[in-house]
């Protein structure tokens, strides 16, 4: 019998409160949006932190993922991509979507990304990312993201690339496999344009049902 497709969330840090947008604040040319210590508290009017489920249970918007499994999220890799509006204020899906602009061509900004290992360290875990060739485990080092230039997504159990489908009680110790942990920020040029500058943070990933 074929699985349901993944049922994908991006969570906070305290895994209580979806997430639907990320906001940096403002950031001065040549800076970033948040310290290089990935261990360092976010600032808690703007966090950069957050937990990418697969299936996660919540009572009342998905309780059959208590016992039901969907397809695991396989190939999951994070990038970002052009946002622009229209007159109306609205995402133009023309122009939205490429992997092109300020951030994600990285003429003005660049996003960067990191991730939490679990298995890292004998089980105390780390933070880290793979270096460009996706093969070698770099602690404490951020990774650009941009366009083409992808990052594989890291689960909090360890596992590259891949965020579980299974049934969770959405149980940030007991369900390691089911989500990842990130810490995202921006770095802004010093050449950068002042005003506000949106993008779009995509999550790709394949699944077999």
């Amino acid at each position: 019998m074929s699985l349901e497709p993944p049922k994908v969330k991006w969570y906070n840090e305290a895994n209580t409160l979806e997430q639907t947008e990320w906001n940096v604040g403002v950031v001065d040319a040549g800076s970033y949006s948040r310290p290089d210590d990935p261990n360092a508290s976010d600032d808690p009017t703007y966090p950069s932190t957050f937990l990418i489920w697969n299936n996660r249970y919540d009572a009342g918007s998905n309780p059959a993922a208590s016992t039901t499994d969907v397809s695991d999220m396989t190939n999951v890799s994070v990038t970002t991509l052009s946002l622009v509006r229209d007159a109306n204020g609205n995402i133009d899906p023309n122009l939205s979507y490429q992997p092109a602009g300020p951030v994600a061509g990285q003429q003005e900004a660049v996003v960067e990304v990191i991730f939490y290992d679990s298995s890292k360290q004998g089980g105390a875990g780390e933070w880290g990312t793979y270096d460009e060739t996706d093969t070698v485990w770099q602690p404490n080092t951020w990774r650009e993201v941009g366009g083409n230039n992808k990052s594989p997504v890291v689960a909090y159990s360890g596992a590259k690339g891949i965020i579980a489908g299974t049934a969770n009680s959405a149980n940030l110790t007991t369900d390691k496999a089911n989500y990842a942990k990130t810490k995202m920020r921006l770095y802004v040029k010093p050449n950068a344009t002042a005003g506000r500058v949106e993008w779009i943070t995509r999550v790709s990933y394949q699944y077999e049902g």
